[in-house]
């Protein structure tokens, strides 16, 4: 389980570089649906956040705060929606 779970977090990885935003939420999501505690998608949107987030006017001293981090937002409660749902499906 161990090996697929590696080589969908390079998947995963590789597909916030290359390929749309789009493909890269959906591959998060079946992550997340397919593996127990899938951390990865957050980090993943949080990579993507740091490098194709928009900068922040006015977003004081820290500059890893000085990016929209739109992506890491809507991860977090796409994660736990998609958990919690896990426990009351009948085939999971």
């Amino acid at each position: 389980m161990f090996v697929y779970r590696a080589i969908a977090f390079l998947i995963l990885f590789l597909s916030v570089v290359l390929f749309p935003w789009w493909v890269f939420f959906i591959l998060g999501v079946l992550g997340t649906f397919f593996f127990p505690k899938y951390y990865e998608f957050i980090f993943a949107a949080f990579f993507f956040d740091l490098l194709y987030g928009l900068p922040v006017l006015d977003a004081g001293v820290v500059e890893i705060f000085s990016h929209s981090l739109l992506f890491t937002i809507l991860s977090i409660p796409t994660y736990i929606l998609i958990e919690e749902s896990k426990k009351s499906l009948r085939f999971y």
